[in-house]
């Protein structure tokens, strides 16, 4: 029992330490500051957006390149959607999320104590990738592209609560035809008892939007799914 209280309180410690040397670097953390203190184009809901659904459905790769220990330099091709997935595997949402949710935390980013922001661990070790992989920078240059294809994607979430007249009078007909059965019913307890299991609490405002809501459903299609053709540069060495 021991062994497991240390392992579940070292984590989060060395998870903490390595986001800390990450923006101990004021170019780092000043990209972080100008997106969580609204002074970037860029909203938490476009990146959520683009990690989530734009790169999944266009397969977004890009060339990054990563500094090995020994300081070699290498060029790799980055592949947003399928990388983000591996992080979500390797951490939980709680220590991934681009938004500040759950246990939230004071995090010191100078020895000034006034300098500081209220985050979370998620949210840090989030944008530690997400500016890493130069995420932020893509999001950028192409952020009118990502924000016409969420608006376009969201916008049919609800239907418009439109019923043809003559849908309305028929109804209506049918309904004077049907109070006989409605008296029967409330001299029996019947009809109340229906009423109450189908509305509940809640509001008739409330019922029409739950009828009215679509059906949940995957709103990206992935990309991966299919062939995909890419051009990567290759440099062959011969000792």
């Amino acid at each position: 029992m021991k062994r497991k209280n240390i392992t579940s309180t070292s984590k989060p410690k060395l998870l903490m330490h390595s986001l800390k040397q990450f923006f101990c670097i004021s170019e780092n953390m000043s990209s972080l500051l100008k997106i969580l203190q609204g002074d970037s184009k860029i909203s938490l809901r476009i990146i959520d957006w683009f990690v989530t659904n734009y790169s999944k459905k266009n397969n977004i790769t890009y060339p990054i390149v990563i500094k090995r220990p020994n300081g070699s330099r290498i060029r790799k091709q980055f592949m947003v959607f399928l990388d983000y997935k591996s992080q979500l595997k390797a951490f939980s949402k709680k220590e991934f999320d681009p938004f500040c949710r759950r246990n939230r935390i004071t995090f010191e980013y100078t020895r000034d104590p006034d300098d500081y922001i209220v985050t979370t661990v998620g949210q840090l070790n989030f944008f530690r990738w997400a500016i890493h992989n130069k995420i932020i920078n893509y999001i950028e240059s192409h952020l009118e592209e990502i924000e016409d294809d969420m608006n376009l994607a969201t916008k049919h979430i609800y239907c418009k609560n439109r019923v043809p007249n003559k849908i309305k009078k028929s109804s209506r007909v049918r309904g004077k035809g049907r109070q006989s059965k409605k008296k029967h019913h409330q001299k029996i307890g019947l009809f109340k008892s229906r009423k109450k299991v189908a509305g509940g609490s809640m509001s008739k405002k409330k019922r029409n939007m739950v009828k009215n809501r679509k059906k949940r459903k995957e709103l990206s299609v992935a990309a991966t799914n299919r062939l995909n053709h890419h051009k990567t540069n290759i440099i062959v060495k011969f000792d």
